[in-house]
């Protein structure tokens, strides 16, 4: 990937590789995989990657580091905004568990309205999706099971394989 001559689908395959190892199960290859890119990318591209490793920190249980590497990723300058989308949800989804309700709420509040206009589908989706699950960790079982149907509305019927299994992970929880 590294040799790649656009750097930019570099970062977003790392990314990618990332989620698809944590998606598999194996969450090892996934941080390995991660962890490389963010060591051999630089810029926006390394933060992209950022975001990769992150997500399997917030599967394996590692909040302090997923929340370090995301806050860096959202403080950084050169951050593009589909990568400041992405590590938003993605930090919801480390602030939950933590009790820091509020705070992740604000933070996807915020960016739910522009990214209605803005963003892909997908990532639209998946900022809502982050908020249903933050709905449902706090008992609002309704309006979680409102944010799902806005989540399919916004993918118009295909999702990626990792934002796929997150719906019906949430969708199971919700049953």
């Amino acid at each position: 990937l590294g040799r790649a001559g656009d750097r930019t689908r570099a970062g977003i395959a790392s990314e990618r590789l990332a989620e698809l190892d944590a998606l598999t199960g194996d969450l090892d290859e996934g941080r390995r995989q991660a962890m490389s890119a963010c060591n051999r990318l630089r810029g926006p591209d390394a933060r992209r990657a950022a975001v990769g490793l992150a997500s399997v920190q917030l599967l394996r249980g590692e909040l302090r580091p997923a929340e370090a590497g995301l806050r860096e990723v959202l403080g950084a300058p050169d951050t593009d905004e589909l990568t400041v989308w992405r590590a938003s949800a993605t930090l919801a989804g480390v602030l939950g568990p933590q009790g820091r309700f509020s705070e992740a709420r604000e933070r996807l509040d915020a960016l739910l309205p522009v990214a209605r206009i803005q963003a892909p589908g997908a990532v639209f989706a998946g900022l809502l999706l982050a908020a249903a699950d933050l709905d449902l960790q706090l008992f609002r079982v309704g309006q979680a099971r409102e944010r799902l149907a806005q989540v399919q509305d916004a993918l118009h019927g295909g999702a990626p394989p990792l934002l796929d299994a997150l719906i019906a992970l949430l969708a199971s929880r919700l049953a």
